[in-house]
């Protein structure tokens, strides 16, 4: 009787036995009369029967491997997505490429604007010269200045 009234404690408010007395049931640890009452209840009960024989397929290394393996995939999830996300990230060789870019538009710039030759067609010309008043007006097209007298 003693051992009924702790295998009743042991069982769910539904009838159903704890997950603690199924995995006894599992590891052959219950007495004869609690192994007989599981096993009648196994027959009646198709969940308890599934449950058992989910344990039975499921070996508790694997369990534990697949458990540490899930874990530690979240885990890495979460730090990934903790890190701060930077915008416009460079490697070195994209910031040296940019640079000599540049640089080159710099020299062309530079190359054309001093030392460029002219095009064909246009050839040297020297530059106009500015012609004052008093080279355009010869002097003896000037007028005396009037006297007063």
């Amino acid at each position: 009787m003693n051992s009924n009234h702790h295998l009743e404690q042991d069982w769910g408010p539904e009838g159903h036995p704890s997950l603690e007395v199924l995995r006894g049931y599992q590891s052959e640890r219950l007495s004869p009369e609690q192994t007989h009452q599981v096993e009648r209840h196994l027959v009646s009960c198709e969940l308890c029967s599934d449950l058992v024989e989910g344990m039975e397929m499921a070996q508790a290394t694997k369990v534990y491997k697949a458990v540490k393996e899930t874990r530690g995939r979240v885990q890495h999830y979460l730090a990934k997505k903790k890190r701060k996300r930077r915008f416009f990230v460079w490697s070195a060789w994209q910031t040296a490429a940019i640079l000599l870019i540049l640089l080159f538009c710099l020299a062309l710039m530079v190359y054309h604007f001093y030392f460029a030759p002219t095009a064909p067609g246009k050839q040297n010309q020297p530059p106009k010269t500015q012609i004052s008043i008093e080279q355009t007006v010869s002097p003896t097209s000037v007028v005396p200045p009037a006297r007063l007298g």
